[in-house]
């Protein structure tokens, strides 16, 4: 029998773990998997949690994720990356001067990096403390080729940029996305927030302006119960970049997946809501 050699496509995603499988470092590897990309992880954090919510967190020291990361890089030929929940300050630290000094010593460029800013959940759990909010936004973001907050990540880091501005619409979600990406120097992808909106809006801000993609959730009240959607939605996003080269694929190619899910209806049952199961590529 002969075997093909063919050099797969390695994606990295830097984030906690979810003892559960719907969410977290378990979710993206399952996305990387279904997108027929070799996916590597690095822990930053554990959990104790399940679908109704999260017990208890533990991260490990710095040292210790600096050392997964420099195992995986140097080994690696790593072609994009997407961080996660890095929880506090000190592992926010770690993962920033690591990626920096790794890839400013390197011959290689910094593959794509997508920043998911994990601080607070569409549940409501605080998923990362204030302090290392602020390192994000002062050292992490300014290397990422995309951030992608939840309707409230975007209010806070707005509040963080010296902006009160409440999103309750298409228009504001639009705003904030403005002002978030001035402040970054980075794409936004703002996700969530069940917006009261219509196909027309969505084709007079696409017209007005070409940089502007939307993607309308056609069926929301049957998402509603999907769980760990959000790291679906970064893990396809980081792995169509990486393969396509095309933003617009990059964006749009998340929500299309998440509401075939949707659709299909194969699931895990759980106390609250329900786990997709069905991870195969088409």
């Amino acid at each position: 029998m002969s075997v093909t050699n063919i050099k797969p496509v390695v994606v990295l995603t830097i984030a906690g773990s979810d003892c559960s499988g719907g969410a977290g470092i378990q979710a993206d590897l399952k996305t990387f998997t279904a997108l027929q990309c070799y996916g590597t992880s690095i822990l930053t954090a554990l959990t104790a949690q399940n679908t109704v919510g999260v017990d208890a967190v533990h991260a490990p020291p710095p040292e210790f994720v600096k050392q997964q990361l420099l195992c995986v890089l140097t080994d690696m030929d790593v072609h994009g990356i997407k961080t996660g929940m890095l929880y506090d300050e000190a592992n926010t630290r770690a993962v920033t001067s690591t990626l920096k000094s790794f890839f400013e010593s390197s011959e290689k460029p910094m593959p794509p990096l997508v920043v998911d800013p994990v601080s607070v959940s569409t549940s409501g759990h605080t998923l990362l403390t204030p302090e290392a909010v602020k390192i994000a936004s002062q050292e992490l973001f300014p290397l990422a080729s995309l951030i992608t907050p939840n309707k409230m990540e975007a209010q806070m880091l707005l509040g963080l940029y010296g902006h009160r501005h409440a999103i309750a619409t298409l228009e504001d979600a639009l705003n904030a996305a403005i002002i978030l990406s001035k402040c970054t120097q980075s794409a936004i992808l703002l996700k969530g927030g069940h917006l009261a909106v219509n196909k027309a809006d969505i084709m007079k801000i696409e017209m007005d302006d070409p940089d502007v993609a939307v993607e309308w959730s056609r069926s929301t009240s049957s998402t509603h119960i999907l769980r760990g959607t959000n790291d679906l939605a970064e893990s396809f996003v980081v792995d169509v970049l990486v393969v396509s080269k095309s933003g617009t694929d990059a964006l749009r190619a998340p929500a299309d997946r998440i509401h075939k899910y949707a659709r299909d209806r194969v699931y895990a049952q759980c106390s609250f809501g329900v786990l997709p199961c069905k991870w195969k590529h088409p």
